[in-house]
């Protein structure tokens, strides 16, 4: 299977796409993994809620929130990786990453939203040098190396 590069810009696909669910869905259906920007105010769970409600304890969280608040991600140390040399220098990221449940809907209202079986990953990046923050989706395996999407 085919894993699509984002952070380095080779060959990935943006916000636009990637803060579709059901783009992810139809990679999924195709066999295809994938790894795609999203924007900040893409809702996902950290765990799947005890029940389904429209309290807000149970609801859905914007990833830029999660990345901030959620002890998945605060309990974690940043991890630095090379991503490649360009001409201006080296280009370096600091990721954090946790396996995450996207937003589903079970009517054709879109009104009912329900977190996805299947765990995704989700990657919070900051570029150190400008402060930049970056928010990337994938489908890879749970086992998939951080080295290997990034």
């Amino acid at each position: 299977m085919k894993l699509i590069r984002s952070i380095s810009g080779d060959s990935g696909f943006d916000e636009e796409y990637g803060s579709v669910c059901e783009f992810w869905y139809g990679l999924n259906v195709l066999g295809q993994r994938g790894i795609g920007e999203v924007r900040s105010n893409f809702r996902c769970w950290v765990k799947r809620p005890a029940c389904q409600s429209f309290r807000g304890e149970h609801a859905s969280r914007q990833i830029q929130n999660l990345c901030r608040r959620s002890p998945v991600f605060t309990q974690q140390p940043w991890q630095t990786m090379k991503i490649k040399d360009t001409t201006r220098g080296e280009r370096t990221w600091q990721w954090k990453a946790a396996r995450v449940h996207l937003v589903e809907y079970a009517d054709e209202k879109r009104t009912i939203p329900q977190p996805t079986d299947r765990p995704y990953w989700l990657i919070y990046a900051r570029q150190p040098a400008t402060g930049e923050i970056k928010y990337f989706v994938s489908n890879a395996a749970a086992n998939a190396s951080m080295q290997d999407m990034l």
